[in-house]
C-alpha cells in the first residue's frame, strides 16, 4: 500500500484517512494506532478539542471505529495501540478533558496515555461479547523514551531539555518498535487482547488504568465528543 497522508489532530482528517484506506484494501490484519505528541503549550485544534487530547486519544477512538470491519475482515485482525508508562501516573478528569482549567504539557500527555490504556481495554470487551469480531485482539504497549522527533516541534526551551533527556535516556526507533512488532506478529494473540506490554512482557498499568467503569465513562464521553453511537 502507498503511504497516505492525514491530518489526525481533527475527526474529518482521521475519517478522511480511514476512507482512504477502504478504498485501498478489503481488509487490515493489524490496525497500530502509534501517532502522538507532547506541546509545551496548550493549543486547540479545529474541531475546537485541546490537541494532545485530540491527537493522542481521540484520533485512535475514531480510526479504529472507521476501520474496525477491515479489521475483522482479516481471520486475526489486530489492534495495537502505543500507549506510555506516563499513564502511570496521571489523573483523568472527565469533567476537564480539553484540560482548560489546568494545562501541563506532561501531565496531560500522560492523561492521554491512560485514555490510551483505559480505551484498548473497552474496546478489548467489546471484541469479545460480539461474536462477529471475537477473533479481533486489542492491546497496548509501553515502546519506552525512544528517541524520534517527540517534542521536537515545542519551544526552544522546551525542545532542548527534550534534546538533552534523549541523548540521556533515549531508546532507538528499533528498540521501541519491538514489542509492537512482535504484538503484530507472534501467534497467542487470542489470549494478550486487552493487555498492556513492555519489552515483549506484561505492562504494570495503575489503578486508575484498571478501573473498567471509568473506561466506560471515558468511551461514552469520546463518543459523544466526535458524534458517534455509544
Amino acid at each position: 500500500m502507498i503511504p497516505l497522508r492525514a491530518d489526525l489532530s481533527t475527526a474529518a482528517g482521521v475519517r478522511a484517512l480511514a476512507e482512504q484506506v477502504r478504498a485501498a484494501t478489503p481488509r487490515l490484519d493489524v490496525l497500530a494506532n502509534n501517532a502522538g505528541a507532547i506541546f509545551d503549550q496548550r493549543g486547540v485544534t479545529a474541531d475546537g478539542f485541546e490537541r494532545t487530547f485530540a491527537l493522542n486519544h481521540l484520533a485512535y477512538f475514531v480510526l479504529t471505529h472507521e476501520l474496525l470491519d477491515l479489521v475483522a475482515a482479516s481471520p486475526d485482525g489486530r489492534i495495537i495501540n502505543t500507549a506510555s508508562d506516563a499513564h502511570r501516573r496521571a489523573r483523568l478528569d472527565l469533567t476537564d478533558l480539553q484540560s482548560a482549567r489546568r494545562y501541563s504539557a506532561w501531565l496531560t500527555y500522560g492523561m492521554t496515555k491512560l485514555c490510551n490504556v483505559l480505551f484498548t481495554r473497552a474496546l478489548a470487551r467489546r471484541l469479545a461479547a460480539d461474536s462477529a469480531r471475537k477473533h479481533v485482539s486489542a492491546c497496548a504497549f509501553h515502546p519506552g523514551f525512544v528517541d524520534s522527533r517527540f517534542g521536537d516541534d515545542a519551544a526552544p526551551l522546551f525542545r532542548f531539555g527534550m534534546q538533552v533527556i534523549k541523548a540521556v535516556f533515549a531508546r532507538t526507533e528499533e528498540q521501541g518498535a519491538d514489542t509492537l512488532v512482535w504484538l503484530a506478529t507472534a501467534p497467542g494473540t487470542e489470549s494478550r487482547s486487552g493487555g498492556y506490554f513492555y519489552k515483549r512482557r506484561s505492562g504494570t498499568l495503575s489503578k486508575l488504568a484498571r478501573d473498567d467503569a471509568l473506561g466506560e465513562r471515558l468511551w461514552a464521553a469520546s463518543s459523544a465528543l466526535v458524534g458517534l453511537e455509544h
